[in-house]
């Protein structure tokens, strides 16, 4: 069964799908951006949300998703093996692997993780599967930036973006 919780964040409300009878990760969603279309996609009605209960290893991203938040340094990398990346083809796993290695407080240019893919014309696939990274946080697409400094897109919004990263710098 899927199951989708939100659960308060220091930055605001943030939310997590699951499978529960494996804990696979399916998405996480950054705070402020849960609407009616994350339950369309997975066939669950609204009223759903938050009133699910989770299992001890869901809780234990809930917890890490809301320390990041507060702005701790924490081991928000030690999920990976929880994430569901069957829908992703194997050259955007390579990004989020890519993404997902840059450390806490650094950035990387969407052509740094283009060519650490081994792609280096491929900057603009990058910043679309960061577009579509359904783990932000764990896969940390905030950090990826533009090569003049701009921050870029960002799911969460710009202001989220900027937030996170000068959190980060701290």
């Amino acid at each position: 069964m899927i199951r989708i919780t939100d659960f308060e964040t220091a930055m605001g409300t943030a939310w997590i799908v699951w499978r529960s009878f494996s804990d696979t990760i399916l998405e996480i969603g950054l705070p402020g951006t849960l609407s009616p279309a994350v339950f369309e996609r997975y066939g669950i009605a609204p009223i759903q949300a938050g009133a699910n209960e989770t299992t001890s290893e869901v809780d234990d991203i809930l917890q890490a998703v809301r320390l990041y938040f507060a702005g701790e340094r924490n081991p928000l990398l030690s999920f990976w093996h929880r994430l569901d990346l069957g829908s992703l083809t194997e050259k955007q796993v390579r990004v989020l692997q890519a993404v997902y290695a840059i450390p806490y407080g650094q950035t990387r240019t969407y052509a740094d993780i283009a060519a650490v893919i081994g792609s280096p014309a491929a900057a603009r696939f990058v910043g679309n599967t960061m577009a579509k990274n359904p783990f932000p946080i764990i896969i940390p697409c905030h950090r990826v930036i533009r090569k003049d400094g701009s921050l870029g897109g960002f799911g969460g919004g710009i202001d989220l973006k900027a937030r996170m990263l000068e959190m980060e710098r701290r």
